[in-house]
Order: C-alpha cells, then sequence, then structure tokens
C-alpha cells in the first residue's frame, strides 16, 4: 500500500482472501474481496474484477448464501463476456449450474452445465471439461437419469486423474455413492480407497468425501464403518472450522440424522 501501487494491492489482497476461505475464516475473506473488487472497478481491471467476483460468489455459495453467489456469478459471467474470456465464461456458467443445483432446479442447472461443457471443449481445456463433466454427473443423478449419470462420472474420473485429481477422487466418492444406491457396495468400495488420498488436501471436498464413504457403509449394512466415518468427518469439520450451515456442512448433519435415527430404531 506505501508504494500506491494499487493494481497490485488489489491482486494481493484477491490472493489473501482465497488464504483466508481456505482457512475457514469466511466474513473476513469477503471483507477482503470486497475491497479487492473496490481496487478493480477503479482501475477499470476487468480481468481480475471477473476473478474477485467469481471468487466472491464461492464464498457465498460456501454459506449458502444463494441470492448472493447468483448475483456474484452473474456479474462475473457478464465480464468474461465482455473481455472475451471464454474459459472464464465456462467456469461462470458451470458456477450458476451448481447454484441452480443447490436450489432444486435441476433441469435449469443441466443445462447451464452443458453451455460450460461446451465452451470448455471449444477452448480446449481438459481439466475444466473433466470438473464440468462430474458437475453434470451430480445433476444426471438427482434427475434418476443414473445410467447417464454414471457414464459421466467414468469420463470425469479418467479426464481428472491427468488434469485434476482432487475433481478426480472428489468424483470417486460420488460415483461411489451412486454405484452403492443402486445395490453395486462390493464395486464402490475401490473407488473409496483410490479416491481419499487425492482429496485430503481439501478440506471441504474431503468432508464431503468422507460423508460419502460413511453413507455407502451405511447402505451395505456396515453400521461400525458408516459411525466411524461421521466421526472422521465431524474431527475434519472441528480442524478446519467449517460451519455446520455451510454446504458440507450440511452433508455431515444430514449423516449423523440418518445413523441416529437407526440408532433408535433399533
Amino acid at each position: 500500500r506505501d508504494t500506491g501501487d494499487r493494481r497490485h494491492v488489489g491482486v494481493y489482497l484477491g490472493n489473501l482472501g482465497s488464504i483466508y476461505r481456505f482457512q475457514g475464516r469466511m466474513d473476513l475473506a469477503i471483507e477482503i474481496f470486497m475491497e479487492a473488487l473496490d481496487i478493480a472497478r477503479d482501475l477499470g481491471d476487468k480481468r481480475h474484477l471477473g476473478v474477485w467476483l467469481g471468487n466472491l460468489g464461492n464464498l457465498y455459495l460456501d454459506q449458502r448464501q444463494l441470492d448472493q453467489a447468483t448475483g456474484a456469478y452473474t456479474q462475473a459471467l457478464e465480464v468474461a463476456r465482455e473481455v472475451g474470456d471464454r474459459r472464464g465464461e465456462a467456469i461462470r456458467l458451470a458456477s450458476l449450474g451448481h447454484v441452480l443445483e443447490v436450489q432444486g432446479r435441476e433441469e435449469e442447472a443441466l443445462e447451464f452445465q452443458s453451455q460450460a461443457l461446451e465452451v470448455a471443449r471449444e477452448v480446449g481445456d481438459k481439466r475444466l471439461e473433466g470438473i464440468t463433466l462430474g458437475n453434470m454427473a451430480d445433476v444426471l443423478s438427482k434427475l434418476g437419469r443414473v445410467e447417464e449419470a454414471q457414464e459421466a462420472y467414468r469420463r470425469a474420473i479418467t479426464i481428472c486423474d491427468a488434469h485434476e485429481p482432487g475433481a478426480a477422487g472428489a468424483f470417486r466418492g460420488e460415483y461411489a455413492l451412486s454405484l452403492a444406491q443402486s445395490g453395486r457396495t462390493e464395486e464402490a468400495q475401490p473407488l473409496l480407497q483410490l479416491g481419499e488420498p487425492q482429496v485430503e488436501r481439501y478440506p471441504n471436498q474431503y468432508l464431503k468425501f468422507v460423508c460419502r464413504k460413511g453413507w455407502v457403509f451405511h447402505l451395505a449394512g456396515d453400521a461400525v464403518g458408516a459411525r466411524a466415518a461421521l466421526e472422521q468427518a465431524q474431527r475434519i469439520a472441528v480442524e478446519h472450522q467449517i460451519s455446520s450451515d455451510s454446504e458440507v456442512g450440511q452433508e455431515a448433519l444430514a449423516l449423523q440424522a440418518e445413523l441416529s435415527g437407526d440408532e433408535q430404531r433399533t
């Protein structure tokens, strides 16, 4: 700040906001991103403006503030299209699709994810293609299109193993759950073993993966394994200060409610 170089100050603030988000310090992260956004707007720095808007949308989504997330992602999409950032356009389309998915508007979500996939393929971004395929698989699964979802998971995992292993691990967890829900629990177990080391570096994804593991054990009739997974998820949430009100925090609460209900019924 002392040098008066506001462009670099804005970049440093944006990076600092990302660190705070990773640490779970959401209120401080939002405050930092807001300052970075003000600087980008003042300077007419459209590239960083789009990035910080997208990151702000991610923060709001983490906190399930869906209207705010939609607003930030929509602005980020407009900026990406204005400056001709096709990759950014695909990312924001996918993000908006995810918000729609969380809102239970799966058909609309699938349309946005399909648009994102088309752009990712047009620009030749394999990493983004793999992630978007996995996101589409999530939506297809919720729509009951199980075979299509499982095929999309397989394709996403293959691409992400080469380009984004953390995402590959997350999609292994989702694919494992889909198989277990189809009565194929034995096929799900190897996916869990391969996927868990891939997500351990990412607290939110790790928590969600472990919840998926708990559901797979539960569906397989392994009450001990399911309870152990729940306790592991709770430790992750405490260690990384993941709020129970967040999207992934709700995953742990849902698993806990299911297992508690089982105990009461028995």
